[in-house]
């Protein structure tokens, strides 16, 4: 990660996601596109070493230098100003949703977590967000910040619907929705 950077190309780019509206019938089936802010984004070679982390801002841009990278990957985790939250499948806070975005040669893109796919990616980075936007709510009302804090969310799941937990693994720290 201490590469020289006057050696290295940089990238810039954009993330967005796909979101869904509500409706009074469910989701809308139009999207529309939403900046993916303070996300982590890692830069990574061939291999899957990573060679760059950078953090998007709140829209959604990051700047990258890393010589070598072949791909990109999207984490729907925020680890920043003393917030932290993760979305994943599993209860315990296992690893995040991800995406991989291939690295393009062109040093200005912009990549879209798309809602539509079969993993349905984007809806794990919407949830993010609205919890993210609910957590400086209540830091800007309050002064506190919450507890870090784990959604697990798996597409077409019906089985399990949004709910607190609580403090989970017990003596974690962390608390599942």
């Amino acid at each position: 990660l201490g590469a020289d950077r006057q050696s290295t190309r940089a990238f810039e780019l954009r993330r967005r996601y796909e979101a869904r509206e509500p409706t009074l019938h469910g989701a809308s089936v139009r999207v529309h596109l939403r900046p993916a802010r303070s996300i982590e984004v890692l830069a990574l070679d061939d291999d899957g070493v990573v060679l760059e982390r950078a953090i998007t801002d709140d829209l959604g841009r990051v700047r990258l230098h890393a010589e070598g990278a072949t791909k990109l990957r999207a984490l729907s985790q925020i680890e920043i100003d003393g917030y932290s939250v993760l979305v994943s499948k599993s209860r315990e806070g296992g690893a995040p949703h991800y995406f991989d975005f291939d690295l393009l040669r062109g040093e200005s893109e912009e990549l879209v977590l798309a809602d539509v796919d079969p993993e349905g990616i984007g809806g794990a980075f919407h949830i993010l967000d609205t919890i993210y936007t609910g957590l400086r709510a209540v830091r800007e009302w309050t002064g506190e910040v919450l507890p870090p804090l784990t959604v697990r969310y798996i597409r077409d799941d019906n089985s399990h619907w949004s709910q607190y937990v609580g403090e989970y693994p017990d003596g974690s720290g962390r608390h599942l929705i």
